[in-house]
């Protein structure tokens, strides 16, 4: 299955609505987060706005469909870029550097990702 951005942003703001309040209780300095990742980024303008949240903060945003993604290229910039991938592809690379990596649960995309 294929999406279509230019749909998906017709819904902008219902889908905007959970992604803030989510990321409102990451209590975090915000001069301190080296890297943030949004699984499922769709087209991208929900994941830009990290850039604005964490100004020192390296943002990329992660998606299967290569619509959105194409969409979200043009959002790119120098702490902002877009990967194609997938949630059980990204929680493995993780795992594999970060021991403490135990579970991931991608809010938004219905998955969570169990790593040994």
């Amino acid at each position: 299955m294929t999406w279509d951005p230019t749909q998906y942003q017709r819904y902008s703001d219902e889908r905007s609505r959970p992604f803030h309040e989510l990321v409102d209780r990451i209590v975090v300095d915000p001069v301190a987060v080296g890297t943030a990742v949004d699984l499922g980024c769709g087209p991208g303008h929900l994941t830009a706005s990290l850039c604005d949240r964490w100004p020192n903060t390296q943002v990329i945003g992660v998606d299967i469909d290569a619509n959105m993604l194409a969409s979200a290229a043009a959002l790119a910039g120098n702490r902002l870029s877009f990967k194609s991938g997938t949630v059980q592809g990204l929680a493995t690379r993780c795992a594999r550097r970060c021991r403490r990596f135990q579970r991931h649960a991608a809010v938004g995309t219905g998955s969570s990702v169990d790593v040994a």
